[in-house]
């Protein structure tokens, strides 16, 4: 009697196990790369600097070639401090961008690049 007790728990169990694995919800999203990237030049106490690169990667392989930084001009970029949009900006011809602030450095940037929506949280200085 007792072995059954114990078959009927581990197959409850068991079934209760499964059952809980639901498909995601309509909620979900996907999450991909940013086709770009941000790399901070500068910063001042009221200001700073900013440039977008496109990654190529086709030389990733390649230890003469590596990774090429491509510096993306005429990006449209929104800008965050805190939550609170700075504004939009876009990027010179050499992918820079310089951003005026008080207080609390930009850590947020969004935009659309090769049709690709990205959102990129910076906190910090590298």
């Amino acid at each position: 009697m007792n072995k059954i007790f114990h078959i009927c728990i581990a197959l409850s169990l068991t079934v209760l196990l499964l059952s809980a694995c639901e498909e995601e919800s309509d909620m979900a999203f996907d999450r991909v790369a940013a086709p770009v990237v941000l790399q901070y030049d500068s910063i001042a106490p009221d200001q700073a600097q900013a440039t977008f690169f496109e990654l190529d990667k086709s030389g990733i392989l390649d230890q003469n070639v590596g990774i090429i930084y491509n510096p993306v001009s005429n990006l449209e970029v929104e800008v965050s401090q805190a939550g609170t949009v700075l504004g939009t900006f876009t990027t010179g011809s050499d992918g820079t961008v310089v951003i005026p602030f008080s207080g609390v450095l930009p850590n947020e940037f969004a935009g659309k690049y090769d049709g690709v929506a990205f959102r990129i949280f910076k906190n910090d200085f590298d």
